[in-house]
Order: C-alpha cells, then structure tokens, then sequence
C-alpha cells in the first residue's frame, strides 16, 4: 500500500486506492500482484522485491479469526502467487 511508497520514498509505484477497506479482500492483493509480476518480468535488476498481500491482515482484523475457509482460501492464493513469481524470475536468479 502506499505506506510503504511513502515511508521509502520510492518514485512511482502504483498503489492500492482502498487499503483501508478491511472487507475487500481481492482488489488491492490482486494489484500488487500485478505490480509484482510487472517488476520481476520488465525490470530484473532488483536483488530483492518486497510484496505485502493485505488480505491476510484483511481477513483477521474484520473477522477475529484466523481458522477459517478465507484465510485457508487466501493462504492458497498467495502460494499460488508466489509460485507463479518464482516461474517468472530469470533462471540466475
């Protein structure tokens, strides 16, 4: 979200209008997602890329529990997330 833009001065960087939204558990993970894939597959010159998915602190603070079908759902997304990055990166990295 746009914390992390401001709190490292970074230039750029699209964010996630509604990251206060703590029942909207798609649209702000899915765009950093994007971002994330955008910057590994157009730009590979980072050593590190830091992502930080809302929805998981999304789904805890709006439902006070973390043993449920969303978090278990959002847990496997995220994987698949990952994963899908990993496939993405350059095989030297």
């Amino acid at each position: 979200d746009d914390t992390w833009i401001k709190l490292f001065n970074f230039a750029g960087g699209e964010t996630c209008s509604n990251t206060y939204n703590v029942h909207d558990y798609d649209s702000c993970d899915q765009s950093i997602y994007e971002n994330m894939i955008e910057e590994i597959t157009n730009k590979p010159t980072h050593d590190l890329i830091v992502s930080h998915f809302l929805a998981l602190d999304h789904i805890g603070h709006s439902t006070s529990n973390i043993h449920n079908g969303l978090m278990d759902a959002k847990m496997r997304r995220i994987s698949g997330f990952i994963e899908r990055a990993m496939w993405e990166m350059a095989n030297d990295t």
